[in-house]
């Protein structure tokens, strides 16, 4: 053998191997106890909650702001926006890569882009028929309990 053989290297490289492959719930269950369990899980439930909240606050207000003519207020929906987004990626971000975490951040720019918003809400706007297309959906999806 060579002179760059390290036993030390090759057992952190199996270490590593084999941690990445026991990286999963039930293994994760072993290292944890109930108590810690159960706060974790309670925790997770309460942020979900508390994004599902937000979101049904985005998804009411672009209704009401599609129902009621000149209510649409861009610095509202904005922020909302951003607090949902920022909530969703604390919620998922150590579960997905930068590459998929810029995905929601390019989805939402568009979607929070100004130019967007003001042409989306105005009532003369010619993407009005696709736009209550899009809100009977969203409205029927919340009273059903799907949102």
């Amino acid at each position: 053998m060579g002179d760059s053989f390290k036993a030390r290297d090759i057992s952190l490289k199996a270490q590593k191997k084999l941690l990445s492959k026991m990286s999963n719930k039930t293994i994760a269950k072993n290292f944890i106890d109930g108590n810690l369990a159960s706060v974790l899980d309670n925790l997770y439930s309460l942020f979900k909650g508390y994004l599902r909240n937000k979101f049904n606050t985005i998804v009411k207000t672009v209704i009401s702001f599609y129902e009621v003519a000149f209510t649409f207020d861009k610095v509202f929906l904005t922020k909302i926006s951003n607090d949902c987004r920022d909530l969703l990626k604390q919620l998922v971000g150590n579960h997905l890569t930068d590459k998929s975490l810029g995905r929601i951040d390019h989805v939402l720019d568009a979607f929070t882009d100004p130019a967007f918003m003001e042409e989306m809400f105005r009532p003369e706007t010619p993407h009005r028929p696709i736009l209550q297309k899009i809100i009977e959906d969203m409205s029927k999806a919340f009273d059903e309990g799907g949102i």
